[in-house]
């Protein structure tokens, strides 16, 4: 199997669009914890952030997790909108 960093293919539009919206929830998140407003982050430190949380994922990534995003492809003509 290829290295994903080695295809030369574009994201899909939705995979993109779901990017775009992970960094727009992180511009303006807020909960008892964090609250964006405040912080004034930059892009930069926006587009750090959205990297850590998508390398915790990869790192914490479980058979079920897989497995109930497959079911969920499957099952929905169009699972990311």
């Amino acid at each position: 199997m290829t290295h994903p960093s080695s295809q030369t293919k574009r994201l899909s539009p939705a995979l993109d669009l779901a990017l775009f919206e992970l960094l727009a929830t992180l511009e303006t998140y807020s909960d008892a914890d964090f609250e964006a407003h405040w912080m004034a982050m930059s892009d930069a430190e926006i587009q750090q952030v959205a990297l850590i949380l998508i390398q915790a994922l990869k790192v914490n990534l479980n058979g079920k997790q897989v497995a109930g995003a497959l079911l969920q492809v499957r099952q929905s003509p169009h699972p990311l909108h």
